[in-house]
């Protein structure tokens, strides 16, 4: 069950805000989480993924994957940097990193839970 704050929903088993519509503070532009994310799956070894932002001197924040792969998937941290570098504008790529995870955490209406992920960061 969640309570709606504005853009936030507040998952009331964990207690974690599920952020919607989120755009990260970045000095040098704005990066939608979403945006990346839509771009990542369409990559054929990208089963799932979510993008947060992680702390940055210079720019605020930058974004950072995580992703769980497809099934007999050897595709690299490197790769998946380089495929969004490919497509979009510096400020959008992906300088704090990728993670490979099992799963992306989700509320029971399919919202990616990404107060558990930044605890992970």
């Amino acid at each position: 069950m969640t309570e709606t704050t504005g853009l936030t929903h507040v998952d009331t088993e964990t207690g974690d805000p599920v952020t919607v519509g989120v755009l990260l503070p970045n000095t040098q532009g704005k990066v939608s989480p979403a945006e990346l994310e839509d771009l990542l799956e369409t990559h054929s070894d990208v089963e799932d993924c979510a993008v947060i932002g992680v702390p940055d001197r210079q720019s605020g924040e930058v974004p950072k994957a995580f992703v769980v792969k497809s099934r007999g998937s050897s595709v690299s941290q490197t790769d998946l940097q380089e495929f969004v570098a490919a497509n979009l504008d510096a400020h959008k790529h992906l300088r704090g990193g990728v993670e490979f995870v099992d799963q992306i955490p989700r509320s029971p209406t399919g919202q990616i839970i990404r107060g558990v992920l930044k605890k992970q960061a």
